[in-house]
Parts: C-alpha cells; structure tokens; sequence
C-alpha cells in the first residue's frame, strides 16, 4: 500500500516509472523531526498537522542519498550550494523541478535518478524577492 502511494505521488505529475522505491529511516532524525513537529504544534494552535507538514521532493545531485540518511543531520547543510536564494535545502512540490537535482547513481545512464520524498516542517513564511 505504501509502495503505490510513493509510486503513484511520482507519476501523478511526473512522466516516469518507478524501478525501485527505498523507504530510508534515520532514527535520529526522525526524533529531531517529531520534537520539532510538537514545538510547532504548541506555537501554531490554530493550524492544522497538514499546514504545518508537507510531502515534498528533493534532489541531492552530487551527494549519495546514502551519505544523507546515515548522518546524524539528515538533510545537511554542508552538502548544500548556493541557490537562487543562497544557501540551503530547498524543496519543491512538483518532482519535475526536482528532478533536475536528482542524484544519478550511474553517470553513464541519465534514466535511473534518486530522488527523496520527505516530510517537511514548514516553518515561518516570508517573501523573498531574487536580487543579482
């Protein structure tokens, strides 16, 4: 059941197959993830879990995915580049947009990508305006 709803997630907005699906889980990370999540609950009473969380993708382009799940931080910072809004993790809804960023365990075949699909804490909006 889990399997059909990452696959179908990909496909709905996304022309391509899914060869194979990991499910990933640092325990750790999960725990940072599930304090934080019970800190934004008690600030943001008046929102709901899915205003506060969101199922989004993301690309590690030259970082294996590996690397990712068996440190202490996850998704970490010192893997990051400069972004259209500097420095960061960023996320994206659409897998479309991820998947310019998707790790190619094999160079020599652009088909096979990884991609995450993860958990988001959605944090404080802002608007950001891009400056050169």
């Amino acid at each position: 059941m889990e399997y059909d709803f990452i696959t179908s997630y990909f496909t709905r907005d996304f022309n391509c197959s899914a060869v194979k699906v990991e499910k990933l889980r640092n325990r750790a990370v999960q725990k940072k993830f599930l304090t934080e999540l019970k800190l934004a609950c008690e600030k943001h009473k008046d929102k709901s879990l899915t205003q506060l969380v969101k199922l989004l993708f993301h690309g590690s382009k030259n970082t294996k995915p590996d690397i990712i799940i068996n440190g202490s931080q996850g998704l970490d910072m010192r893997f990051s580049h400069k972004g259209l809004f500097g420095e960061g993790i960023y996320f994206a809804d659409d897998p479309n947009y991820s998947d310019a960023y998707a790790h190619l365990p094999e160079p020599t075949n652009p088909k096979v990508k990884q991609m995450f699909l993860v958990f988001v804490l959605i944090g404080e909006p802002c608007e950001m305006m891009h400056s050169d």
